[in-house]
């Protein structure tokens, strides 16, 4: 075989190869589209049965844990959450903010409706913000939230029940009623500082009563109950209200007006004097019947009450009533008798 020919062949078997390399590689790009098309198909029906989001959400939250522990970690240690000022300034919004964004995110976008928009309306945030509360409160046992601790002052305020706060730990995590007592005793240690500018206070109706104990020792006390009080303040810029439609005769106040506040003046003085008329009036004329009856009502009332008064102890074992105060065993069945209260 001549060289030329040896040279042919060489280029027909070249030219054989590169038709089957296109061949192969043709079904390689065919395999390769196949292969992206199944996988694309794949992970557009990830989500695609209930199943499968389900898997999706339990991977999620299986990463989250320990973040959303350490989370709840760090909340159970501030303490400041509890204060009032805090309380005062509670923001949904901001305390989402600070909280697992995961979670956070996931709550907000499954209450969103066809027509909400990016930004969640005020009472949405706060009810967003109680479920993310109560998901803390069943990670940890011993998480309590600050806004329901505040609520159920308020629902213990109007029920006075114990049995309440004990129940709403259950549901909300907003502590047990010892946790409650302890709260409020950390509040009452806090000072109010007074306002700067004028302060004024009045109080009025002021009653007198009181109790006498019949047994021994220091047997009287006196109590006084005042019925009603008021407090306003004028800050140091001499201003009163800053509202529209204020109910104060006046925005500020010059001298005479403040020297008013503290001297009596001729028109106070009458109505004082007119008020302490009529007090005494009533009372002259209650004097004046009680002195030209007959019957003294007091006399009458001490004499049918007299005996009661000195005979008020009851023996425990056999029951016998109206035994002397002073006596302290019972004249029957020997019995120690109890103090009276």
């Amino acid at each position: 075989m001549t060289l030329n020919n040896q040279i042919t062949q060489m280029q027909q078997y070249i030219e054989s190869q590169k038709d089957e390399i296109e061949a192969l590689r043709g079904q390689l790009q065919k395999a390769r589209d196949d292969i992206i098309k199944v996988l694309i198909e794949q992970w557009n029906s990830r989500f695609a049965n209930q199943q499968k989001r389900i898997d999706a959400i339990v991977e999620i939250a299986n990463a989250e844990r320990v973040s959303f522990f350490d989370d709840v970690g760090a909340l159970i240690q501030d303490k400041n959450r509890f204060s009032m000022e805090n309380l005062v300034l509670y923001s949904p919004g901001e305390w989402l903010n600070k909280r697992n964004q995961v979670v956070v995110k996931f709550i907000e976008n499954l209450v969103k409706n066809d027509r909400s928009t990016n930004i969640l309306s005020r009472e949405k945030l706060f009810k967003v913000a109680s479920v993310v509360d109560s998901l803390y409160g069943a990670r940890h046992e011993k998480y309590v939230s600050e806004i329901q601790l505040a609520l159920s002052a308020i629902k213990y305020s109007i029920a006075r029940s114990k049995m309440i706060i004990n129940i709403d730990n259950y549901i909300t995590s907003s502590g047990s009623y010892y946790r409650f007592q302890k709260w409020i005793e950390e509040l009452s240690k806090y000072k109010e500082p007074l306002p700067e500018g004028l302060l004024f206070l009045a109080f009025d109706n002021e009653q007198r009563g009181q109790k006498n104990y019949l047994d021994r020792g220091f047997n009287t006390v006196i109590y006084y109950i005042v019925t009603s009080f008021v407090v306003f303040n004028m800050s140091s810029q001499n201003r009163i209200q800053h509202i529209t439609n204020s109910p104060w005769a006046y925005n500020s106040l010059n001298i005479l007006q403040y020297d008013e506040l503290f001297e009596i003046s001729s028109q106070m003085q009458e109505v004082v004097d007119k008020e302490l008329y009529d007090y005494l009036d009533n009372l002259l004329n209650l004097l004046s019947q009680e002195k030209s009856s007959s019957i003294n009502t007091i006399d009458t009332l001490v004499a049918s009450t007299g005996t009661k008064i000195t005979n008020m102890k009851v023996c425990p074992s056999c029951h016998k009533r109206e035994i002397e105060n002073r006596r302290k065993v019972c004249p029957d069945c020997g019995t120690r008798l109890p103090f009276l209260a």
